[in-house]
């Protein structure tokens, strides 16, 4: 909380205007939105709303070589990145997802950001310009005011697409780079990379996975081919599925034909699912399974995966 207390507290850090100044409300009873309160839109926040991102984004993680910074270091840190991302956006700041009054407030953006910030704290420390770093992730060539591409962000959608914000953010700040294949942040929440990892693995006579034999391949769930088709090699009967994408908050898998009998929620492939010899033939030896993804603003993916199997 106190470096909460600092950030409102203070007008400036090095000279530069230190935009959460009076902007955090500390008084439960005055509303955000009141004209005593914290002003709407843009980084406002509660004091307890603020407290919670920096207490689970950097001050409970255990070790690590700069979360040993003192609360006016982070202070400073993220009041310079946040005048930062003014100076570097494309287009005016008022309009920007990040500091809108109006539809196109983008919340989950702004703690996304903070997030973002604290993970480039804590993996590499401070660096030596907040802009350097927002333009190599692209920030002063993103449109922020663009939000056509957003369809939901209340209710499940709202949630998944917080998480999904925090992820993102979290990733690329962390990394200090956008990963390969997007242009820019949007590029990455509308599904670039996005992808399944299966992993696959022989089947003994007694039903044992040979863990020497696994291999492992990606679904694209965005982009690539609208079915994608795995043929399996004989006793390859053990199929894994989880997803690891940080841009992707569920998926769910709609069988198929005879498919639907069987036992295919995620949680299921997550752990390892073997196929049995009298499963494989009722399948007829293909399982064909709808892979619906999720991303932010409730933006919604299919496509097909097509599993062949060879006994």
């Amino acid at each position: 909380m106190r470096t909460v207390a600092i950030l409102c507290r203070e007008q400036s850090f090095n000279q530069v205007p230190n935009r959460f100044y009076d902007s955090i409300g500390f008084n439960p009873k005055l509303t955000e939105l009141g004209e005593q309160g914290i002003r709407p839109g843009g980084f406002s926040y509660t004091a307890i709303e603020l407290a919670d991102i920096l207490h689970k984004h950097f001050y409970k993680e255990a070790g690590g070589s700069f979360l040993n910074m003192k609360e006016e270091q982070v202070a400073r840190e993220i009041s310079c990145a946040l005048d930062a991302l003014i100076q570097v956006s494309k287009g005016k700041a008022s309009e920007s997802a990040f500091f809108a009054k109006n539809r196109n407030e983008q919340k989950y953006f702004r703690d996304g950001f903070i997030v973002g910030i604290l993970a480039h704290l804590k993996k590499h420390g401070a660096p030596a310009d907040w802009a350097v770093l927002l333009k190599n992730l692209n920030f002063h060539k993103t449109d922020w005011s663009d939000l056509d591409w957003i369809d939901n962000t209340s209710g499940r959608s709202g949630s998944i697409s917080k998480s999904i914000a925090n992820a993102c953010f979290e990733k690329v700040f962390g990394d200090g780079a956008l990963p390969i294949g997007s242009q820019d942040m949007y590029d990455f929440f509308q599904g670039s990379n996005a992808a399944l990892t299966i992993e696959i693995a022989e089947v003994s006579n007694e039903e044992k996975v040979k863990k020497s034999t696994k291999i492992t391949r990606s679904m694209e769930l965005v982009h690539g081919r609208i079915t994608d088709t795995i043929n399996l090699q004989p006793n390859q009967r053990w199929i894994k599925i989880i997803n690891d994408s940080p841009n992707v908050g569920t998926f769910k898998f709609i069988p198929q034909g005879i498919a639907a009998e069987f036992d295919l929620e995620p949680s299921t492939f997550r752990r390892g699912r073997i196929f049995s010899v009298e499963e494989i033939k009722k399948l007829k030896k293909v399982l064909k399974m709808i892979v619906v993804s999720e991303l932010y603003g409730g933006v919604v993916h299919k496509k097909t995966l097509q599993v062949k199997f060879d006994v």
